[in-house]
């Protein structure tokens, strides 16, 4: 029996019908809380106790089965028990026990496969809604945090940074200016509706398993709800790298986030809403997640890697993490086409550092370096030549210029001095 099995395990065990022998060779999958990978009639199986729920352990069993009768890859409560999953009788406990498959497999690496792979699952979960999750807890607006939780909570974070940030005075100068837009994007994302559906609510690199097949499943989905799914995209890209000894210590990189997006993209279309709130939900995001860990976890700077985490997430800058809206039209490109787009032509650190010689795979390079002009007002000849030099390796903005124009993805206006972008939809236009 593994040292870390208490008495609610071995009474939860008894309760599923597992055999004596069964329980005493349970191994322990996790230091934080009772995870056991046990085996009934020779299979094994993953015994768990939900930690803080947000729905009940049946409605998100309803979920998870929907998901997977519609071939999305995750984790669903086993049946051949007569309730599952349950609670022990009398247990104070907020959450359920649960017996899920146990899957067999690797780590998320970091690699761009499983970026990409990751960003996509993402993606079916939020393309695949189930009829079966109408119990779910709902959040049919963002959770944003009111002005008293952020006041308290930034004090919080400003005791604990303050021997922990390098250069303090401006980061706090940073985050003051974070906090300061965070109302006015409150006030800004409670005229929307947003398309809201189930969420694991906790999407990151610890709760995904790559099978034999390199296919990534998601194994840890106990905290769903029911919430704008631009928004558990933002914190997926807050929290993804968070808690996971084999992901870097670190918030995504420009051109990691581009991989998992496009992933993503290749399964969702976003609605023009979602896309025009991006920027106010990424701040929205920030402080509900990263201001709340500065505030309440600081033994994670105890930790090297966490530590390193932290600080990334610290210093997060919004505006290199766009949706990518030019991503959601690229369906006559393949998901190995992508791929190889992504790893030949883009760095980690999200710069281009050549440009494909085919049309699609070009264009769609093009599209993504455009992204990274402002979407509104014209710019000189300069201002864009600085910005392109930034996001490519190869020292050519006037040629990305060029290429930019003659695709119709940059214009210029009638007297030749200034260069604007077209709308979203003008692009489509061009492109069809």
């Amino acid at each position: 029996m593994t040292p870390n099995m208490n008495s609610d395990m071995v009474r939860a065990a008894l309760m599923f019908g597992f055999s004596v022998s069964e329980i005493e060779t349970a191994q322990s999958l996790c230091k934080y809380g009772p995870v056991l990978k046990i085996f009934k009639n020779g299979r094994p199986c993953v015994l768990k106790r939900t930690g803080f729920p947000r729905s009940s352990g049946p409605a998100i069993a309803d979920w998870l089965h929907g998901l997977v009768s519609r071939g999305v890859r995750c984790v669903a409560p086993l049946d051949g028990f007569a309730e599952n999953p349950r609670r022990l009788p009398e247990d104070k406990w907020p959450g359920d026990w649960v017996v899920y498959p146990f899957i067999e497999g690797r780590s998320y690496s970091g690699s761009k496969y499983d970026l990409y792979k990751a960003g996509e699952l993402l993606g079916d979960l939020h393309a695949n809604v189930s009829e079966s999750a109408v119990d779910m807890i709902s959040e049919p607006k963002l959770p944003i945090r009111d002005l008293n939780w952020v006041k308290s909570h930034l004090e919080m974070a400003m005791r604990t940074c303050e021997t922990k940030i390098k250069e303090f005075l401006a980061w706090s100068e940073r985050v003051h200016r974070i906090v300061a837009i965070h109302e006015e994007c409150r006030l800004n994302l409670e005229k929307l509706e947003l398309v809201t559906v189930p969420c694991s609510w906790d999407y990151k690199a610890s709760n995904l398993v790559f099978d034999s097949k390199n296919v990534p499943y998601l194994i840890d989905p106990d905290h769903a709800g029911r919430i704008p799914r631009i928004y558990d995209l933002a914190i997926s890209l807050m929290l993804f790298h968070n808690d996971h000894q084999s992901s870097p210590g670190r918030i995504f990189l420009p051109g990691e986030w581009f991989i998992f997006c496009s992933g993503y993209m290749s399964k969702v279309a976003l609605g023009q809403d979602e896309m025009s709130s991006w920027d106010s939900v990424l701040v929205c995001a920030w402080v509900d997640q990263a201001l709340w860990l500065l505030a309440h976890w600081p033994e994670g700077w105890d930790d090297e890697r966490e530590a390193r985490y932290l600080g990334s997430l610290s210093w997060f800058n919004p505006d290199e993490y766009n949706i990518l809206p030019s991503m959601r039209n690229f369906g006559d490109l393949t998901a190995k086409e992508r791929m190889n787009v992504l790893s030949y032509f883009i760095d980690l650190d999200g710069k281009i550092n050549s440009l494909p010689k085919k049309p699609l795979p070009r264009r769609m390079i093009l599209r993504y370096i455009a992204d990274r002009l402002p979407s509104y007002g014209h710019l000189t000849e300069s201002a864009v030549n600085d910005t392109l030099s930034q996001w490519h390796t190869f020292g050519e903005p006037a040629l990305l210029r060029r290429e930019l124009c003659e695709a119709g993805i940059l214009m210029r206006d009638r007297g030749g001095l200034s260069y604007y972008k077209p709308t979203v939809t003008e692009i489509e236009q061009v492109a069809t």
